[in-house]
């Protein structure tokens, strides 16, 4: 799924996140914004059996079951699973994966009929 270097030096999963910032020169705005969500797909991945050793390990799969776990399963708050998902995709295209794999990591929405309110007739919901 991945299209990492073979001359890139393999970096521990958990840690994915900050070599990336610390590669890439980001500041420590970008580690308080992107560490955080990082770690909770992690955890995801930890709890969901072995956990990959390297970023390699990780596939379509996963990424499908962590956009549903983000946000069918309610693991974080609704308005905060795309940004979850975002900071994910972000950590995982710098670190080399293939952008059209990754651009399939998305949380499901759908959409519901709310009434004209403040110029707005539709609301995001979460799936049923």
């Amino acid at each position: 799924m991945n299209r990492t270097s073979a001359t890139t030096p393999p970096v521990p999963l958990q840690d994915l996140a900050r070599h990336v910032i610390k590669t890439l020169g980001w500041d420590t705005t970008a580690l308080d914004v992107l560490d955080l969500r990082w770690q909770i797909f992690v955890r995801f991945v930890l709890a969901a059996g072995p956990m990959p050793k390297l970023p390699a390990g990780i596939n379509e799969r996963t990424l499908a079951a962590f956009a549903a776990h983000c946000d069918i399963n309610g693991a974080v708050g609704f308005e905060e699973a795309p940004v979850v998902l975002g900071a994910v995709r972000l950590v995982l295209f710098r670190a080399g994966f293939d952008a059209q794999a990754i651009a399939a990591l998305r949380a499901p929405r759908r959409r519901q009929r709310e009434g004209y309110k403040n110029g707005v007739l539709y609301k995001a919901v979460r799936p049923e």
